[in-house]
């Protein structure tokens, strides 16, 4: 890849940008309110660390007819997300952001376009972004119920980029392979003693810190 080419910067924000995936996940086994057992706890933190672009709706969905053979009707899924919402924002003012991500913000908007795609619904989202002094970043943000794969090619669209000009950033196989459906670059972001889910050939960094260091001894 060639970082001078690059005229926009698509990030995740959950272990991207923010060091929340942790608190996520644990909301998720909190919403069941001590009903899961063992297996059930390791079942959703995996499918968490493999779908984490994936929006909260869609994931609850999947839990109760998966782990629980319930049919995920709309009345119990909503309640579900309201649960979510209420631990989420008695906690996520206290997730700090992640070794690097402002310095490489102010650093790529310089000369890129910057979008935000997050699987956090987007109310919440934009929320967050407000409350961290994200928003003024950003040309978009874009969170669920919009999938991934329509932000992205959304923005691409819209802006009219060139996909070869376009590089998405993000800490989950989902943000991968919506990149490369869309046929854009991609960076993985993989946490400290995390294990390395990507393709080998994919270029990965512990932290946007790293990011920056590599990106400017390529210019």
């Amino acid at each position: 890849m060639n970082w001078a080419k690059i005229r926009a910067v698509i990030f995740d924000l959950d272990g991207v940008i923010l060091d929340s995936v942790t608190l996520k996940t644990e909301i998720f086994l909190r919403c069941y309110d001590g009903k899961l057992d063992e297996t059930q706890k390791a079942y959703i933190r995996e499918h968490q660390a493999h779908h984490g672009g994936v929006g909260r709706a869609e994931k609850f969905k999947h839990f109760e007819a998966f782990l629980f053979g319930r049919n995920p009707d709309d009345a119990r899924i909503n309640k579900l997300i309201k649960l979510y919402q209420m631990h989420l924002f008695e906690e996520i003012d206290d997730c700090a952001l992640l070794p690097g991500a402002i310095e490489f913000l102010k650093f790529v908007q310089k000369s890129c376009d910057l979008h935000l795609v997050s699987g956090t619904l987007h109310e919440d989202l934009l929320r967050i972004a407000k409350t961290r002094s994200l928003t003024d970043y950003f040309n978009t943000i874009a969170g669920s119920p919009m999938t991934k794969n329509d932000a992205f090619a959304n923005i691409i669209k819209r802006a009219n980029y060139h996909p070869d000009a376009v590089l998405a950033i993000g800490d989950s196989i989902t943000e991968y392979e919506v990149a490369r459906a869309c046929g854009i670059h991609f960076v993985g972001i993989v946490a400290p003693n995390e294990p390395n889910r990507f393709p080998l050939h994919v270029a990965a960094f512990k932290n946007l810190l790293e990011l920056t260091t590599a990106w400017k001894r390529s210019l």
